[in-house]
């Protein structure tokens, strides 16, 4: 029987589009309170932010959230100002 190595670790620099965005959504506990949602939703706005998705809300709307506290205009209009005061700009 033979091991390999154990995979490498890659960390995100500080300053990658990626990186910015785990930060930004981890502050919103209030709104997801659920961290593995809040983990999917940066994949879904990476995808806007990569121009897979065409708009923020259409990003929204494909991540579904199951324990969000506010509706999808609000939720929309929180992350466009946590995105201007992180200033990720698309």
């Amino acid at each position: 029987m033979t091991t390999k190595p154990s995979s490498e670790i890659n960390y995100l620099s500080e300053d990658t589009i990626l990186k910015k965005l785990y930060l930004a959504i981890d502050e919103l506990i209030d709104v997801l309170p659920v961290k593995n949602e809040r983990i999917r939703f940066v994949y879904y706005l990476n995808l806007y932010f990569e121009n897979k998705i065409s708009t923020l809300r259409e990003a929204i709307e494909l991540f579904k959230p199951l324990h969000c506290k506010v509706d999808y205009d609000e939720l929309e209009e929180i992350i466009r100002k946590k995105f201007e005061e992180k200033n990720i700009m698309k």
